[in-house]
């Protein structure tokens, strides 16, 4: 049976370049970003997080959409690896009935500065909106990190390959 690790956090917490390195270390792997599957959406996109009824159709759109191409990849022999932010259950809940119960869910919660560093290091707080929504979405996952079923890494001091030992160890 393939694997599905779905790797969750704040932005800048590291989910995309672990995600990379995870279906690049194993025989057959694909990275699906989440990002790039919302952002498909050209006319009339709208940020994922807002809670309008549009902003909702869109990350439900999203999320079908990458659950197909994992099954897709899946069903093919690859071990998928997703990267999501994903800051409630609800949002769990629509991944496990979308692609079944054998999901590995890790949240990348490194501390509040690592965060503001990493986005400064790729060039992201002269957007402002993204160091504000890291900021406050640190919180909500703090806040909620002991509630929901994943393996949780503080990942401030580890490094991409000691993250991804941990996550392949699980």
């Amino acid at each position: 049976m393939q694997r599905v690790v779905i790797i969750t956090g704040p932005p800048g917490a590291g989910k995309s370049a672990i995600s990379i390195k995870l279906a690049e270390r194993v025989s057959r792997g694909v990275a699906i970003h989440s990002d790039i599957i919302r952002t498909m959406v050209k006319a009339g996109y709208t940020l994922p997080w807002l809670e309008t009824q549009e902003a909702k159709d869109q990350r439900k759109l999203a999320t079908k959409n990458i659950c197909d191409i994992a099954k897709n990849s899946i069903d093919l022999g690859f071990d998928v690896f997703i990267d999501d932010v994903l800051p409630n259950s609800n949002l769990i809940k629509d991944y496990k009935k979308n692609l079944g119960k054998d999901i590995k869910f890790f949240l990348l919660l490194p501390s509040e500065e690592t965060l503001a560093k990493r986005l400064k290091d790729r060039g992201e707080v002269k957007n402002d909106i993204i160091f504000v929504r890291a900021k406050k979405l640190h919180e909500v996952f703090f806040a909620i990190k002991d509630k929901i079923d994943w393996t949780i890494i503080d990942n401030t001091s580890l490094t991409i390959e000691e993250t991804e030992n941990i996550i392949l160890s699980k």
